[in-house]
Parts: structure tokens; sequence; C-alpha cells
């Protein structure tokens, strides 16, 4: 499994504070079948603003101190704000492993055009891939199918799935109608870690092929990872 959505780099965001906390995570991932893993630390205007070079540079740490097989890559998970296309332009903030796609997330609750969005990316040579897509109360299921046929990639998280969850039907209408590219962990100290559950779960009710493409097959070939 490959999993893009992730927060692990200790002591650059509210993922893990400590060197220890993001060795305990990694295990998890690979007790999960996880075999590659995206770190992706926030982007947030005025919360999370960690210059590129300390991310970098923090990730090179991890690395050297993984003690699981895991192989790890670098992203960010990146607020929307106004001032998000410069400082993509001028390399201020990460992309999906050197390519060219990007993991935006949004406000929640206040509306956001996110097609809008998306259009503008597209159009200064970024990709975007958006982020927990089941989050944002303001998108219809039309909404989400509109984006993916512009050409934005979506993203769910596996805790989404679990019985309980607010946004399990949502996240599941959106796999039965082929609009979602990728489920992830979004994992942070604290949370579940649910990809093997999650896996099992799209496997039984929706076949094989459509779990290894949500969990593998279509990260691999969007972002440049080798299997």
């Amino acid at each position: 499994m490959i999993d893009i959505h992730s927060h692990v780099i200790p002591f650059v965001d509210d993922g893990s504070g400590s060197l220890e906390n993001s060795i305990k995570m990694l295990k998890t991932a690979e007790e999960n079948g996880v075999t590659d893993l995206v770190c992706t630390p926030h982007y947030r205007r005025s919360l999370f603003e960690t210059p590129k070079e300390t991310l970098i540079e923090n990730f090179e740490l991890l690395k050297k101190r993984n003690e699981t097989s895991v192989r790890l890559y670098l992203g960010q998970e990146i607020a929307f704000n106004k001032n998000v296309y410069s400082m993509l332009e001028k390399d201020e903030l990460l992309t999906m492993n050197g390519t060219k796609y990007i993991l935006l997330e949004f406000h929640y609750v206040d509306y956001v055009d996110i097609s809008g969005v998306v259009f503008e990316c597209k159009l200064r040579g970024f990709k975007p891939i958006i982020a927990h897509i089941e989050r944002y109360e303001y998108l219809s299921d039309d909404d989400i199918e509109e984006l993916f046929y512009s050409g934005a990639l979506i993203q769910v998280n596996a805790s989404s799935l679990n019985f309980g969850s607010h946004y399990r039907g949502k996240v599941k209408r959106l796999i039965k109608k082929g609009l979602v590219h990728m489920v992830s962990s979004d994992v942070h100290v604290g949370r579940t870690y649910d990809m093997k559950k999650a896996f099992s779960f799209v496997a039984k009710k929706y076949g094989a092929d459509k779990a290894n493409a949500l969990f593998g097959g279509n990260a691999a070939a969007i972002i440049k990872i080798k299997s």
C-alpha cells in the first residue's frame, strides 16, 4: 500500500512532537501493510509556516532514523489561501515527491470556490489533489463529480470508512460512483492508523482491483513512486 497523506515528520506541525513518536507511526504503517509513505506536513498561514528548508532537514533526519522497510517521500499539505499561487511559483512550498502534483486543503465549513482554485492551479502548471474531500460540507456529490472530471484528483481518509464516522456514507457513495483516486491515512499522533482495515473493507465491498488502485496503484502512477 501507498499512503500519500501523513503527518509523521517530527517538530514541524501538529503531527508528531518527537522522533520517537514518528518512528512508532512508521512501525504502525508497516504493520498495516504500507510500503511507501509520503510525508505531508501542514502549511497553514499563521499556524504552520515551517520553512521549506526545515521541513527537508527534519525529513532527512526521519529517513536516517527510520527503523522500518517503509520508503519515505516528501510533500506538503497546503491549506489554500490567496498567496499559495505565488508561493508555489517561487518554490516556497513542497510538491508531491518533486512532481507537479500538490496536496491542497480547504476550509471545512466556509465556502471556497474549489473549482476555481483547481482551474487556476492547472493554468499555472500544477496538478491539484484535494485532501480529504469528504470533510468539505458545502460540496455535494455532484460538485465532487465536477471536480473529478475537471482534472482534480480526489483523496479521502481511511478513517472516514469506519463505522460511526460522520463521513462514512459519503465516502462509500463516492467510491461506488468511481469518484475517488486515493485512500490515505492523514495520520497524526493519537489517531488510529486505519489503512489495513479500510483496505479490507473496500476489497470486500468493491473488489480487490478497486482496493489495489485506491490504496496503491493510482498513487504510484501519479507521483512517480517506483514499485
